[in-house]
């Protein structure tokens, strides 16, 4: 089958057409990355890449619906705003861990890790991931890390095609989507490894150096935490137990806090206390011609 590339940087239109013949698409909407709702955004691209498994997950189990109709909802404005909406939530300049992100209820109740990989950022090692996912019998997503950019790249099992469809979601803006964020979808694994090393790549400069510093190490490495569906109800019952974890959650967090404002303060307070004069060791000598006896 031979690939070609078309660029769509607006309206998704007959994606469902152009990814089964082979062609790459790729869909943007004005104002809908990490930085587009009058945040910084600069550390949130763990939170959306998470979130763009689980609202694609939750809409594959919602209408049990065909690769299809997915490629149809998926890459709308309305999916993609839902999806990165979670930013606004975030001002913290701190960039969290996938480990530490999928662990909230949000993401735990409807993502199950199944394994995670490492590599190179490079076509040879995006393509060994990709196998990984294709050989997943239901969909999986692989939140990609390459420090400090975090992207997602979805697998739609039983997809159109012999191979299935691949959606890479990226919450940054790039030069093939300058004003939103991107989704890209190709039934290629070749092409959709490539496109992968294009947007995450690495100074081969890096690769040659034989004594790295962490920092530089970091930056020609990834690693790929791959999630799978968790099927869960989304009744009522479902909805007021995951209230009720993220509320135990919440309360978990500010009693840890309170229990630390108790302990700095009781440091502050012996600090004080032991910088009193009352309190110096040779404070209380007898003096001798003006000097201290010991």
């Amino acid at each position: 089958m031979s690939h070609t590339r078309v660029t769509v940087r607006s309206t998704p239109g007959n994606a469902t057409w152009d990814v089964s013949v082979g062609k790459e698409r790729i869909v943007s909407f004005t104002g809908t990355s990490q930085f587009g709702r009058g945040i910084s955004g600069i550390s949130a691209c763990g939170l959306a890449a998470l979130n763009f498994a689980r609202v694609v997950f939750a809409q594959e189990q919602a209408d049990g619906a065909s690769t299809e109709s997915l490629l149809r909802s998926i890459p709308t404005k309305e999916t993609i705003e839902e999806i990165t909406s979670i930013c606004a939530g975030w001002s913290s300049q701190l960039h969290l861990e996938v480990e530490d992100i999928c662990r909230v209820p949000l993401f735990e109740r409807g993502l199950r890790l199944a394994t995670t990989k490492y590599g190179c950022p490079g076509a040879r090692d995006f393509k060994s991931l990709l196998r990984e996912l294709e050989a997943i019998r239901s969909s999986a997503v692989a939140v990609i890390t390459r420090p400090p950019e975090i992207i997602a790249c979805l697998h739609l099992a039983g997809s159109t095609g012999a191979d299935g469809v691949f959606v890479i979601f990226d919450s940054h803006p790039r030069p093939s989507y300058p004003n939103g964020a991107g989704l890209i979808l190709n039934t290629s694994l070749e092409q959709t490894a490539a496109r992968l090393a294009t947007i995450l790549p690495v100074d081969d400069r890096l690769l040659s150096e034989g004594d790295l510093q962490w920092q530089a190490q970091l930056l020609a490495n990834f690693s790929a935490h791959i999630f799978v569906p968790k099927y869960v109800g989304n009744g009522p019952q479902e909805m007021t137990l995951a209230i009720m974890e993220s509320s135990l959650e919440v309360l978990a967090l500010r009693a840890e806090a309170v229990d630390l404002k108790r302990q700095n303060s009781a440091l502050t307070s012996d600090n004080r206390r032991l910088e009193t004069p009352e309190a110096q060791p040779f404070s209380r000598l007898p003096q001798i011609g003006g000097r201290t006896r010991g």
